[in-house]
């Protein structure tokens, strides 16, 4: 006896769930973080600037995050 397989009419669109995803390479994974790390700081920079303006003291924000 032979198998053969049943038609689908879904096509290849069964199998797009089956596709591997694309793994972001270590290195762009480095450049993102810098990248965000130093558009933070020119952010904070920008907030404390003008926050220092309108006081006469600053209270520096803690962070449990480590960059590195």
């Amino acid at each position: 006896a032979k198998i053969t397989p049943l038609h689908s009419s879904l096509g290849d669109r069964m199998r797009l769930r089956l596709k591997k995803k694309k793994r972001v390479p270590r290195k762009m994974q480095l450049i993102q973080l810098i990248t965000l790390t130093i558009t933070q700081v020119l952010f904070l920079d920008t907030i404390m600037s003008t926050y220092v303006a309108d006081t006469d003291y600053v209270v520096l924000p803690v962070s449990s995050h480590k960059i590195f």
